[in-house]
């Protein structure tokens, strides 16, 4: 399970203005954000500090001090934009508003490009692929990224699947992505059919969330061909990463744009409930 959400975390800070926050350790009878999450995890945070609050999407990383990224602000009492701290101490935790958690309809996200089938698309060896799945307008939970697996790929398998999120909708540009949830650990590909990552996410993502799947793959011998999208035309519903590792390794990539001149851009991949 990687949930952002956990019970009983809780923190106190005193770091200035509107960067990385350093982590003084957990209050009495609460665990750290380290241990409740682990090291480059995300975690929704509420930040309070005197009448002044603001809640995201951080970033865990252990250290010397363990620290917290405030990689994307939710809403703030400074016009949802990040709190430019003054001295004191500050709390922080993971007890965002009770969530009431649904689902789409059909329980499926899928990009809204066009879908090229019987044609084969055929991944690139360590490119990562990002496909917009589109904002998440109540708190959901989210299971696993599928794709559907034409022509077989060879040799030893590496592969992962992953959520992110961005700050905006698609919009002609790239964008850096936020990683949500990512797994290396997929049904084989060595075969054809649906694949998905073996074990569920289980991620709350809360409304407002700009939210991508994302795939890459690096099998030793030969790439998977899956069913593919087209027609993006460098809109933005699609963005790559070359050469950036894997995933799970992976907190904050670049996405760039696909040419335009590009016919098949991306592998078709779903987000499911279940």
């Amino acid at each position: 399970m990687n949930s952002l959400l956990k019970t009983r975390v809780k923190e106190t800070s005193t770091t200035t203005g509107t960067g990385t926050l350093d982590l003084d350790g957990p209050v009495t009878g609460f665990q750290g954000f380290v241990t409740a999450f682990g090291n480059g995890n995300a975690c929704y945070y509420t930040l309070i500090h005197g009448s002044a609050w603001e809640q995201g999407i951080g970033t865990v990383i252990s250290g010397t001090p363990n620290t917290l990224q405030r990689t994307r602000i939710l809403n703030s009492s400074n016009a949802d934009a990040a709190l430019n701290l003054g001295a004191g101490t500050k709390t922080l935790s993971c007890d965002l508003a009770p969530v009431a958690l649904s689902a789409p309809e059909d329980r499926i996200l899928r990009s809204p490009l066009s879908r090229v089938v019987p044609t084969n698309f055929l991944t690139i060896s360590g490119t990562a692929y990002f496909v917009y799945m589109g904002k998440v307008e109540q708190w959901t939970r989210f299971a696993f990224v599928e794709l559907h697996c034409t022509v077989a790929g060879a040799g030893a398998q590496t592969a992962e699947l992953g959520l992110y999120s961005s700050p905006l909708a698609p919009n002609k540009a790239g964008q850096t992505l936020s990683r949500l949830a990512a797994s290396g650990t997929l049904d084989a590909l060595t075969s054809t059919g649906v694949k998905r990552n073996t074990a569920s996410f289980a991620l709350d993502v809360a409304p407002g969330t700009h939210l991508w799947a994302a795939a890459r793959f690096a099998m030793a011998t030969t790439q998977p061909n899956v069913i593919g999208l087209t027609n993006d035309r460098s809109q933005g519903h699609v963005l790559t990463t070359t050469g950036g590792g894997a995933l799970t390794g992976v907190l904050s990539p670049a996405g760039g744009l696909v040419a335009l001149n590009t016919a098949l851009i991306a592998p078709d991949l779903h987000v499911t409930m279940d």
